[in-house]
């Protein structure tokens, strides 16, 4: 029914705005906004490049979110019947203008749009840095941590009226988000040596019911054995 985006920088915009939607000049204005995102760790690089490709995601919020909410609880315990695709568009997507404005706002401010939810809550889009830069009003700039490079903000963005409510991605690729798997390693015989990969298990201390097999046996339970002996190597 919906799409479920793992948001690496949110952005929330506040609903009092500042001014109204576009100045009589066509210059693009701006809204009280709070920033939140990772915590800029690290070392400062230096700045990205102007030229460098910016992906954004920006998702508009469902309408009657209540009523959306309480039926995702019941849907779960067969409580009530799935939303179908037509009232998802009928009660609770964006209308269709509402998302079109948001379309020709970023394509008038020199982003790409590279895909369109057919459920009208997001848009991905991409620019270079120099007109994500100037859109926001900020400076991305590349640090270093612990062996990584990502790139930030390095002044508080500030949102235009035109996306107030919209909830955006992308302006930093740094996330806090941990996957949900151990990496084990390599097996030495009956024992798990650790990789030097990030959530290795250790090798001390590790206990399991699992039972390893080696490449010949695995080989022989599927039959592999035979095509090998017929010269097949692939």
């Amino acid at each position: 029914m919906f799409k479920l985006f793992i948001l690496i920088v949110l952005i929330i915009v506040s609903s009092v705005a500042l001014t109204g939607m576009q100045s009589a000049s066509g210059t693009v204005e701006y809204t009280q906004a709070s920033y939140m995102g990772p915590p800029l760790l690290g070392r400062a690089a230096q700045p990205l490049p102007l030229s460098s490709q910016v992906w954004l995601s920006f998702f508009l919020p469902p309408n009657n979110a209540a009523s959306l909410n309480f039926a995702a609880n019941q849907v779960p315990l067969k409580n009530m019947e799935p939303i179908s695709q037509e009232q998802v568009l009928k009660y609770y997507a964006p209308n269709q203008s509402e998302f079109n404005t948001l379309i020709r706002f970023l394509e008038s401010n020199g982003f790409s749009v590279a895909y369109v939810s057919p459920d009208r809550f997001s848009v991905e889009a991409y620019a270079k840095a120099s007109t994500v830069e100037s859109l926001f009003h900020t400076t991305l700039y590349t640090y270093t941590y612990q062996g990584e490079t990502y790139y930030a903000p390095a002044t508080q963005p500030q949102i235009p009226v035109q996306l107030e409510g919209v909830e955006i991605s992308g302006l930093t690729n740094r996330t806090l988000v941990q996957p949900q798997y151990i990496v084990m390693g390599g097996l030495n015989g009956t024992r798990i040596t650790p990789s030097k990969l990030p959530r290795s298990t250790p090798s001390v201390g590790l206990t399991t019911a699992a039972t390893y097999y080696g490449p010949s046996v695995l080989q022989g339970a599927y039959g592999v054995n035979t095509l090998l002996s017929k010269g097949y190597g692939g």
